[in-house]
C-alpha cells in the first residue's frame, strides 16, 4: 500500500512540474520586437526600387529546430520576394541542405501576407518545425518593413503590431499523454496500454512530428541551441516529462515512448507471431554504448557541430534522408531486431546509455522489477558478426558525415553553424547581381526614432 501511494504521489508531481514547466516558458514568449536593421535599393536613376534584410536582424526571437537561424530576403518596390537564402542555421543537416533550395523557392512572387504551412507553403518534409520558424520570420520581416514605410510612428506602442506564432496545444498535450499511459501500462502490466503508447508515439513522434530524444539534442543544448517553444513544443515537454520520470519514476521514454523502439518491438513481435527462433546474445557486450556515447561526446567536441554524429537510427528512419551507409546501417538494425530483441537499444544507444547513467546516479527512484524477458548469455558467431557488422557501419555513417562537414566549412563561424554560404561570397553574389540590374544597395538602419 505505502509503495502504490508513493508511486502515485510520484506521477501527480511529474504532473504539477510539467504543467509548471509549460507555464513558465508561456511567460518567456517575446513581448516585444526587436530594432530593424534592413537595406534600401536603388536603381540606377537613384529611385527606390526594393528592399534587403536578414531575417535573425528583424527578429532574434525566432528560432528554429536547433536554435538561430539566418535567411537573406530580398523585395522589389512593392515588396514582393525576389529572392530567399538560407546563410545559416543550426538545423539537423540531413533535414535541411537538400531539401532548403525547393522550400524557399515557394516564397519567389510573393508579398508575405498570410504565409501558411500546409496552405500556401509546402513544409519541408521532416522538418514542420523548421519550416515554420523559417516562414514566421520572413513573414514578419516583410511586415515589419511594411509597417515601417507607411507609419513612420510605427514603433511606438500603440502602433506597434505584434506577430507571435499559434501554438499547437496538441504539440503540448500528446507527449503528456503519452507519459501517463506509459506510467499507467508499466504500474498495471498492461500491455494494451503499452502497445497503444507506443503506436501513438511511433505515428505521431516519429513519423508525424519527427520528434525524438537523442544525443543530438544533448550536443544542441551544450550550444546553447534551443527551438523556440510556441514553434517546437513537443522538444520542452519531452525534455521535461523524460527528467523528471527518470528522477522520480523510472527510464519511462526509453522503455515505452522512442518512436524507434515501436519499430524494434513490432519487429520481434511478428518474429514470435511467425514462431521463428531469436539469436541468443552476449549480454556482456551491453557495454558497447557506453563507448558509442563517449566517442559521440568526443567527435562533437571536437567539431563543435551536431552533423558529425547523425548516426542513431532514429534520426536517419525519420529524417527520411540518410547517407547510403546510414541507410544501410538503418536496415541492418530492423532486421537485426526482428532476431535479437532491441537490439539496438541494448548494445549501441548512445542515448540510452546517458539515461541509464543519470538513473544510476539519482536518489530517488524506485527499484524497477527485473525483466520477465529470457535472455541467454551465450554468445554465438551469427550475433557476433551482426554486432561487428553493425560497428563497421556507424564507423562508416560518422566518417561519412565527418567528410561532408569539412566539405562545408568553408570559413570559421561560431560553433555548431551549418554555413550554406560564408558572408563574403553572399554580399559578393547579391552585390554583383543587383549591379547588372542597375541596382545600387545602400544601407538603412531604422530605430525608434525616425
Amino acid at each position: 500500500m505505502y509503495y502504490k501511494k508513493l508511486l502515485l504521489l510520484k506521477v501527480l508531481i511529474i504532473g504539477l512540474l510539467t504543467g509548471l514547466t509549460i507555464f513558465y516558458f508561456h511567460l518567456q514568449q517575446p513581448k516585444t520586437q526587436s530594432n530593424t536593421i534592413f537595406t534600401k535599393l536603388f536603381d540606377s536613376q537613384n529611385h527606390p526600387s526594393g528592399f534587403k534584410f536578414y531575417t535573425d536582424e528583424i527578429n532574434p526571437k525566432i528560432l528554429g529546430y536547433g536554435g538561430k537561424f539566418r535567411i537573406l530576403v530580398t523585395l522589389d518596390s512593392d515588396l514582393k520576394i525576389t529572392e530567399a537564402q538560407l546563410i545559416e542555421h543550426h538545423e539537423t543537416a540531413a533535414y535541411i541542405n537538400e531539401r532548403i533550395e525547393k522550400f524557399l523557392y515557394q516564397f519567389i512572387g510573393k508579398s508575405g501576407e498570410h504565409f501558411k504551412i500546409g496552405q500556401n507553403i509546402d513544409a519541408m518534409t521532416r522538418a514542420t518545425i523548421s519550416s515554420k520558424a523559417f516562414t514566421s520570420s520572413i513573414e514578419q520581416g516583410i511586415e515589419k518593413i511594411r509597417q515601417i514605410i507607411s507609419d513612420r510612428h510605427y514603433f511606438s506602442k500603440k502602433n506597434t503590431k505584434k506577430i507571435v506564432p499559434v501554438t499547437n496545444y496538441f504539440d503540448q498535450i500528446i507527449p503528456f499523454l503519452l507519459f501517463m499511459l506509459a506510467i499507467l501500462a508499466m504500474l498495471n502490466a498492461n500491455q494494451i496500454l503499452r502497445w497503444i503508447t507506443l503506436l501513438t508515439s511511433l505515428i505521431y513522434l516519429g513519423i508525424i512530428k519527427s520528434s525524438m530524444l537523442s544525443i543530438i539534442t544533448l550536443g544542441n543544448i551544450s550550444l546553447g541551441q534551443t527551438p523556440d517553444y510556441n514553434l517546437n513544443p513537443i522538444w520542452y515537454i519531452l525534455m521535461t516529462l523524460n527528467l523528471l520520470t527518470l528522477i522520480l519514476f523510472k527510464n519511462v521514454y526509453c522503455a515505452s515512448i522512442c518512436p524507434f523502439l515501436a519499430v524494434q518491438d513490432i519487429a520481434n513481435t511478428i518474429r514470435q507471431k511467425l514462431h521463428f527462433s531469436s539469436i541468443p546474445m552476449n549480454n556482456k557486450l551491453r557495454i558497447t554504448k557506453y563507448f558509442v556515447l563517449g566517442i559521440a561526446l568526443l567527435l562533437f567536441i571536437i567539431y563543435r557541430n551536431t552533423d558529425a554524429i547523425i548516426f542513431e537510427p532514429y534520426v536517419l528512419l525519420f529524417s527520411g534522408n540518410p547517407s547510403v551507409y546510414g541507410l544501410i546501417l538503418l536496415i541492418i538494425l530492423i532486421a537485426t531486431s526482428f532476431f535479437i530483441y532491441r537490439f539496438w537499444c541494448k548494445f549501441f544507444c548512445p542515448w540510452g546509455a546517458l539515461q541509464k547513467l543519470i538513473y544510476k546516479l539519482n536518489l530517488f527512484t524506485v527499484p524497477a522489477p527485473k525483466s520477465t524477458i529470457e535472455e541467454k548469455n551465450d554468445s554465438k558467431k551469427i550475433f557476433l558478426t551482426l554486432y561487428i557488422i553493425t560497428i563497421v557501419f556507424i564507423i562508416l555513417t560518422i566518417a561519412f558525415n565527418i567528410t561532408n562537414l569539412k566539405k562545408s566549412t568553408i570559413s570559421a563561424h561560431s560553433p555548431g553553424t551549418n554555413v550554406l554560404m560564408t558572408e563574403k561570397n553572399e554580399s559578393d553574389k547579391i552585390k554583383k547581381e543587383l549591379e547588372a540590374k542597375g541596382i545600387r544597395p545602400v544601407s538603412a538602419k531604422y530605430w525608434e526614432k525616425l
